[in-house]
């Protein structure tokens, strides 16, 4: 495939990125508040809020990382991750898998709510129509409640685009998530074969087969360096006997 975005955050201490939309701020020490992030770990329990379950790391590395948000009043409509990538093939569709985490447990908590979309990097305009959104539910105090987000957009048309993971929750409470594992690519291109399968028989008879008679008259040399000894045999099939 032609790789276009993968990401899974790495492992280590908390960190930042420069991917996430800029209104965001890092919060790699205390609380996330709203409208805070960071890229963590299940190692860094700085997830204390009384509704959260901290997840364990999706990829399944030592000290593996995933980004975790409080998205609050700052991302509806707006990119939570985004990348511009380049030397896309325009005449192909884009296809997407990640792995998103509700990192609430609590019923009073709003769900995030997710879309995936392509745009100009110029004018951030949509390129193709979006993907559908994608709710993952409260995840009932496990570690591993994790929910694929998957599908296909359109052919984009052009060579260069940025790629954006976006909110579409207003709500403020709750609409708290992580993210992992995030996977944009494109099939190659298949150009037409010109491969033709050519089918032969070859016929089996007695009057066709190469063969040798089981007779064969020698002549032996008549002193050695004289070069005049022979081997004689008929062969059959093969033009005229020798």
């Amino acid at each position: 495939p032609i790789v276009l975005l993968k990401e899974d955050f790495g492992a280590g201490e908390n960190t930042c990125s420069s991917n996430i939309y800029s209104a965001y701020a890092c919060q790699t020490n205390g609380n996330i508040y709203d409208g805070a992030y960071v890229i963590s770990s299940r190692d860094n329990t700085i997830l204390p809020n009384g509704c959260w379950t901290t997840p364990n790391d999706h990829t399944g590395l030592t000290h593996g990382r995933y980004l975790a948000m409080n998205v609050g009043s700052v991302g509806y409509n707006k990119p939570i991750y985004h990348k511009e990538v380049r030397d896309v093939e325009p005449t192909q569709p884009i296809k997407f898998k990640m792995y998103l985490y509700n990192l609430c447990h609590c019923g009073s908590c709003a769900p995030p709510l997710f879309q995936i979309r392509v745009v100009d990097p110029a004018t951030g305009t949509n390129l193709v129509p979006p993907s559908q959104t994608k709710a993952p539910p409260l995840n009932n105090h496990d570690p591993n409640a994790w929910h694929e987000f998957s599908g296909e957009l359109a052919a984009p048309g052009v060579t260069s685009l940025r790629i954006e993971i976006v909110s579409m929750s207003p709500a403020t409470g709750g609409n708290d998530l992580a993210l992992d594992d995030i996977y944009v690519y494109q099939e190659p291109k298949a150009c037409a074969s010109s491969y033709i399968d050519l089918g032969t028989s070859i016929e089996k008879t007695e009057d066709k087969k190469f063969k040798i008679s089981p007779t064969v008259n020698t002549v032996e040399e008549t002193c050695s360096g004289s070069n005049d000894g022979k081997v004689e045999a008929a062969v059959y099939n093969f033009g005229t006997p020798y």
